[in-house]
């Protein structure tokens, strides 16, 4: 299928979710982040090739390989910026990293 997408005989268009799980597989077999990051930008750049919500999805790469965040966080972060609406997480650790709008939910009263 990317040998055809590459010779123009169609598009091959790739959603988020599934760059989600090439990364997880990338990380599984020891890519760093930078040779994650790499490849995929990479793959990005064949000829035939899309990415669904592309500029989020290398943005969220990019924010995967430089701020030390999952990438399913990034992309979450990159998603909502792009649509101006706000992360609710109680992952503190990731979001305070990353330029989107985030909130930390409230506590529920027990």
């Amino acid at each position: 299928m990317i040998e055809r997408a590459e010779r123009g005989e169609g598009r091959l268009k790739v959603a988020p979710h599934i760059v989600c799980e090439v990364v997880y597989i990338l990380e599984s077999q020891g890519y760093s982040r930078n040779e994650t990051y790499d490849a995929l930008r990479d793959f990005r750049r064949i000829n035939g090739i899309e990415y669904v919500e592309g500029d989020a999805v290398l943005e969220a790469l990019l924010d995967y390989k430089t701020k030390n965040v999952d990438f399913s966080d990034a992309l979450l972060a990159s998603l909502c910026r792009a649509s101006s609406e706000k992360v609710w997480t109680f992952n503190k650790k990731h979001f305070s990293r990353m330029a989107a709008p985030w909130e930390e939910p409230a506590a529920i009263p027990e």
